[in-house]
Protein backbone atom coordinates (compact mmCIF):
# COMPACT_ATOMS: atom_id res chain seq x y z
CA UNK A 1 0.00 0.00 0.00
CA UNK A 2 0.95 3.48 -0.46
CA UNK A 3 0.08 6.96 0.24
CA UNK A 4 1.19 9.44 -2.44
CA UNK A 5 0.31 13.10 -2.52
CA UNK A 6 -0.02 14.44 -5.80
CA UNK A 7 0.17 17.53 -7.84
CA UNK A 8 -2.78 19.98 -7.21
CA UNK A 9 -3.81 23.26 -9.60
CA UNK A 10 -2.02 25.63 -7.09
CA UNK A 11 1.51 23.77 -7.02
CA UNK A 12 1.36 22.92 -10.63
CA UNK A 13 3.07 19.91 -9.79
CA UNK A 14 2.90 16.21 -9.90
CA UNK A 15 3.97 13.00 -8.20
CA UNK A 16 5.71 9.68 -9.71
CA UNK A 17 6.46 6.62 -7.72
CA UNK A 18 8.46 3.87 -9.92
CA UNK A 19 9.06 0.42 -8.50
CA UNK A 20 11.38 -2.01 -10.18
CA UNK A 21 12.17 -5.24 -9.63
CA UNK A 22 13.14 -9.10 -10.63
CA UNK A 23 11.28 -12.63 -9.94
CA UNK A 24 11.96 -16.12 -10.53
CA UNK A 25 8.39 -16.70 -10.99
CA UNK A 26 4.96 -15.25 -12.70
CA UNK A 27 3.41 -13.08 -9.65
CA UNK A 28 -0.13 -11.65 -9.27
CA UNK A 29 0.34 -8.32 -7.83
CA UNK A 30 -2.74 -6.65 -5.84
CA UNK A 31 -1.75 -2.96 -5.80
CA UNK A 32 -3.38 -0.43 -3.38
CA UNK A 33 -2.87 3.40 -3.34
CA UNK A 34 -4.09 6.31 -1.25
CA UNK A 35 -4.04 9.39 -3.69
CA UNK A 36 -4.34 13.24 -2.91
CA UNK A 37 -4.24 13.75 -6.77
CA UNK A 38 -5.36 17.30 -8.19
CA UNK A 39 -4.90 16.45 -11.56
CA UNK A 40 -5.79 12.83 -11.26
CA UNK A 41 -3.57 9.66 -11.80
CA UNK A 42 -2.70 6.76 -13.70
CA UNK A 43 -1.32 3.41 -13.54
CA UNK A 44 0.87 1.62 -15.69
CA UNK A 45 2.35 -1.77 -15.35
CA UNK A 46 5.25 -2.83 -18.11
CA UNK A 47 4.67 0.37 -19.85
CA UNK A 48 0.85 -0.27 -20.18
CA UNK A 49 -0.98 2.46 -18.76
CA UNK A 50 -4.15 0.58 -17.07
CA UNK A 51 -5.43 2.73 -15.10
CA UNK A 52 -6.42 6.83 -16.28
CA UNK A 53 -8.44 9.01 -13.77
CA UNK A 54 -8.01 12.22 -14.88
CA UNK A 55 -10.80 14.26 -12.43
CA UNK A 56 -9.12 15.39 -9.12
CA UNK A 57 -9.53 12.63 -6.16
CA UNK A 58 -9.05 12.44 -2.35
CA UNK A 59 -8.87 9.10 -0.62
CA UNK A 60 -9.71 10.77 2.69
CA UNK A 61 -7.30 8.58 4.60
CA UNK A 62 -9.55 6.05 4.58
CA UNK A 63 -8.73 2.86 3.13
CA UNK A 64 -12.32 1.70 2.31
CA UNK A 65 -13.21 4.99 0.44
CA UNK A 66 -13.91 4.30 -3.18
CA UNK A 67 -11.33 6.89 -4.13
CA UNK A 68 -8.80 4.09 -3.45
CA UNK A 69 -6.99 2.76 -6.23
CA UNK A 70 -7.43 -0.98 -6.19
CA UNK A 71 -5.92 -2.91 -8.85
CA UNK A 72 -4.59 -6.59 -9.50
CA UNK A 73 -2.81 -7.15 -12.41
CA UNK A 74 0.07 -10.59 -13.36
CA UNK A 75 3.53 -10.14 -14.03
CA UNK A 76 5.54 -12.33 -15.79
CA UNK A 77 9.19 -13.41 -14.58
CA UNK A 78 11.93 -11.54 -14.83
CA UNK A 79 11.98 -7.73 -14.91
CA UNK A 80 8.54 -6.31 -13.70
CA UNK A 81 7.86 -2.20 -13.23
CA UNK A 82 4.95 -0.42 -11.92
CA UNK A 83 4.73 3.36 -11.80
CA UNK A 84 1.83 6.11 -10.49
CA UNK A 85 1.43 9.55 -11.76
CA UNK A 86 -0.38 11.71 -9.55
Amino acid sequence: MVWLRGGNASNGKISRLSVTFNTKYSLNVDFLAGLDAGFGDELFAHVVNILDKPNKIWWMLDWNNSAVISESFDFGDGKMSCIVLS
